[in-house]
């Protein structure tokens, strides 16, 4: 899906449409993520709107919970409110429950398809980039702006080695690459000691002056924590728009 030409292909109702059909039939979530800036990291497949079905864990069937933030989501409905709590970086959370419907519309795939794609684009106004990761239901969605780095600057570098998660990490799911400890970590130290962030660069942790010969070069030289993937929180957190 092209999201990066200048007709780009935005999600609309007919998507929203299409997607509700599916998930009422199934039981499921369906997750997206819009670029149409940074550099592309993602398979052709990956672009496109996705259906996972029911349960999103491998807990086993002694769980009752569907995905693992469902309690968190339940709640949060229930609240009437439009942000979940675990979750302290930019992000809208949308009831799709329509109540001034008649109960016989509410639950059609057309009606949720609107409301989807009506929250979808409140939410979208909110964010300065337009690009997004996004997970939904027939109840719920949730829309998290990402911010990502100017194509062939220093901070690129880091997004092509960690880049965004799949959007179903909104669900709690989190997907991640492989991370081998580098320098500093590699002689007992820690990425982070000096700028107290788990993604930095050599010129910012040795504290390395802009404008000086070694600047330009130390500033590409990524410094990633090997300790973020135990953080699910910041690795969410990385590319959201502040």
């Amino acid at each position: 899906r092209d999201y990066r030409s200048e007709d780009r292909e935005d999600l609309g109702v007919s998507d929203f449409t299409a997607a509700m059909e599916v998930l009422m039939g199934v039981g499921a979530v369906a997750t997206w993520m819009g670029l149409n800036k940074g550099s592309e990291f993602r398979s052709h497949l990956d672009t496109h709107l996705q259906v996972l079905p029911y349960p999103l864990h491998s807990v086993g069937e002694e769980t009752s919970l569907r995905f693992p933030l469902e309690l968190i989501c339940d709640g949060a409905l229930r609240d009437g409110v439009e942000s979940l709590r675990i979750f302290d970086f930019k992000h809208c959370f949308r009831s799709l429950h329509h109540n001034d419907l008649p109960e016989d519309r509410r639950r059609q795939a057309t009606a949720l398809g609107q409301a989807a794609s009506k929250a979808y684009e409140e939410a979208k106004a909110t964010s300065k980039t337009g690009c997004c990761a996004l997970a939904f239901t027939v109840n719920w969605l949730i829309f998290v702006p990402l911010a990502p780095p100017e194509v062939g600057s220093a901070l690129e570098l880091a997004w092509r080695e960690l880049p965004p998660l799949p959007p179903l990490a909104l669900t709690g799911v989190f997907v991640a690459p492989a991370l081998s400890r580098g320098f500093p970590e590699t002689v007992g130290l820690q990425v982070g000691s000096r700028s107290g962030k788990l993604v930095s660069n050599r010129a910012v942790e040795e504290g390395i002056p802009e404008g000086t010969p070694e600047y330009e070069a130390a500033s590409r030289e990524v410094r990633i924590a090997a300790q973020i993937l135990e953080k699910p929180i910041e690795l969410l957190r990385q590319w959201v728009e502040a």
